[in-house]
């Protein structure tokens, strides 16, 4: 049970879960300086059309990331494992990944729903989506360099 409330708290308790509640906000019920400032938005057609690969790649990266954490070099992965605090490292993980997912396909469900052309509100709700993807996968790269200084020190 102590391990389960740790999840939620580090599922809601986070920059990602506060991201996910304003591209709901925005989704349900837009602004309406929103609607205005979307209105001047015409993005490039070229850009559209491929601009749902930008998520899938930040989602492949993200994976690659947790791989790269939790199994490092034989000796690192082994320090790890028997390391007190493993476990919270890997509910870290697992959220990071779970977040990478659903703004991946938030994403592409916004990509999806737009049709041919996207219009300027799906276009701000894919931005601010994509900078969900950036924000995982900063705070994965930034656990990555501590586990790596920590291991250092020992």
């Amino acid at each position: 049970m102590k391990r389960f409330t740790y999840f939620l708290r580090v599922l809601i308790v986070s920059w990602e879960a506060t991201l996910l509640i304003i591209i709901a906000y925005i989704f349900l019920s837009p602004p309406e300086y929103l609607i205005a400032l979307s209105n001047h938005i015409n993005p490039n057609e070229d850009f559209t059309k491929y601009m749902a690969l930008l998520p899938v790649a930040s989602l492949i990266c993200s994976w690659k990331e947790c791989h790269d954490m939790i199994f490092n070099e034989k000796d690192i992965s082994k320090l790890l494992v028997n390391w007190p605090g493993y476990w919270k490292l890997k509910t870290h993980v697992y959220c990071s990944l779970l977040y990478s997912f659903i703004f991946c396909t938030t994403c592409i469900f916004i990509w999806a729903i737009s049709s041919n052309k996207i219009l300027g509100l799906n276009f701000i709700l894919f931005g601010a989506s994509f900078a969900g993807c950036l924000v995982t996968l900063a705070s994965l790269y930034l656990a990555k360099i501590t586990i790596k200084e920590l291991i250092i020190r020992e």
